[in-house]
C-alpha cells in the first residue's frame, strides 16, 4: 500500500473532524499522521535535529496523554541552544515509549515524564526520567548488560 494513500486518508479524516468542530480528535489524527510520516521514511544512519525528534515526541505524547486520560504530566526542558544538534533518527522516542509502557501506564496515580538535557564535558546527555514503578536489581543489571555488553 502506498504510504501517501494513508497520509491523505488521515488528512481527510482530520478535515472531516475539523468541519464538525471536533478539534481534540482532529489533533490526535494529525499527531498520528505526523508520526507515521516521520517513521515511514527510513534510511540507515539518517540523522535529524533534536528539534525534529522532539516534535515527533510531542506527537507521540499527545496520543499517550489522551490514552492515559490525563494521568500523565509531561515536562520537556531542553535549552534552545541544543535544538539544532544532529542525532540518529528515532533515538529518543523509543526510550520515552519504554518509560511510558513499563513505568507509567500501570500507575494508579499521576505519572510524570521528564525529558531534559545535561552537559557532561564535551557530551550532551538527553535524559528521560519518570516516576513509575521502577525495576528491580535483576532487571536493571540485564538492561545495563544489554546496553554496554560485558565491558
Amino acid at each position: 500500500m502506498n504510504p501517501h494513500f494513508l497520509y491523505n486518508t488521515l488528512d481527510m479524516i482530520y478535515w472531516m473532524l475539523d468541519e464538525k468542530e471536533n478539534d481534540h480528535l482532529g489533533e490526535l489524527v494529525l499527531s498520528l499522521s505526523s508520526m507515521f510520516r516521520y517513521s515511514s521514511y527510513w534510511e540507515d544512519g539518517v540523522e535529524v535535529t533534536l528539534r525534529e525528534e522532539l516534535e515527533q515526541i510531542r506527537h507521540y505524547l499527545n496520543i499517550i496523554s489522551v490514552r492515559l486520560e490525563g494521568r500523565l504530566q509531561i515536562v520537556i526542558d531542553i535549552d534552545e541552544q541544543w535544538l539544532d544538534i544532529r542525532l540518529p533518527k528515532m533515538t529518543v522516542q523509543p526510550v520515552i515509549e519504554n518509560a511510558v509502557k513499563h513505568g507509567l501506564e500501570s500507575l494508579n496515580r499521576q505519572g510524570i515524564l521528564k525529558v531534559y538535557t545535561r552537559e557532561d564535558g564535551a557530551d550532551l546527555r538527553i535524559i528521560v526520567e519518570d516516576n513509575g514503578n521502577g525495576m528491580d536489581t535483576t532487571q536493571l543489571d540485564s538492561l545495563i548488560y544489554s546496553l554496554y555488553g560485558a565491558n
